[in-house]
Order: C-alpha cells, then structure tokens, then sequence
C-alpha cells in the first residue's frame, strides 16, 4: 500500500472511532431522557395549567397563551373544556374545584388539568410555532 493511501485510510478510521465515540455519548444521553420519559408519562399525577406554563417555560407563553393556542388548534372548546378526542387520549381531563364564597356560601367549578402526557403533547403544538 503506498503511503497517500494508508494515510487516507488512517484518517478515515480517526473520523470513524471520533462519530462512533460521539454517537454512543448522545445515545447514552437519549437513553437516559427516554428513561426520564417513560417514568413520567407513566405518572398519574394531573397538573393545572399555569403549571404547565411554569414546567415548559416557553417565552411569551403563560397560562392564558397556553389556553388560547389550544383554542386556536381546537384542542380546548371556548370554555377551555378539552374536546372528548383529548381526554380520550389521556391529556387532559376536567376535576370540580369547590370554591368558598365570602358570604359562606360554596360554588363548583370546572377545572381542566393536564397529564404528563398531555404536557408532552402541549409541548410538541408549541414547538410547531417554530
């Protein structure tokens, strides 16, 4: 083998081991978000959305920007009650909140609250905004 090519080949073989080395870095750091993923997509827990705000922290995006997207993307209706096809996905779901009155009296409302998964979902529709 003449020297041009052997030193071509040994190049081409450092490049190779240098993507390798850099390909199993970003897998391991995959693995782990995906590991992260699973365990929190698998939660019960149920967040309000000016959590959801908080949690995605998305610039120019609180909780009534939020509201007002998912309107927009008819996910929520006007009342900001998701659409049955989201709650059917596991996103969203709609609790009654007890509100005490000032004069002793109590009122029921309706809240929608988000899963872990609907977050994930929230957070792809604002990533299209891009």
């Amino acid at each position: 083998m003449d020297k041009e090519l052997e030193l071509r080949v040994a190049t081409t073989l450092q490049e190779s081991q240098q993507l390798i080395e850099i390909l199993t870095n970003e897998l391991a750091k995959q693995k782990g978000e995906l590991e992260t993923w699973r365990m929190v997509s698998n939660s019960d827990s149920w967040i309000e959305m000016s959590a959801v705000a908080k949690t995605l922290n998305y610039k120019g995006f609180g909780r009534n920007k939020i509201f007002e997207h998912l309107r927009d993307i008819n996910v929520l209706r006007y009342n900001n009650e998701p659409y049955q096809e989201y709650v059917d996905k596991g996103y969203f779901k709609i609790i009654e909140q007890k509100v005490n009155l000032p004069d002793c009296n109590a009122l029921v409302n309706l809240k929608t609250v988000v899963s872990q998964k609907g977050l994930d979902f929230i957070r792809r529709r604002l990533d299209e905004l891009d």
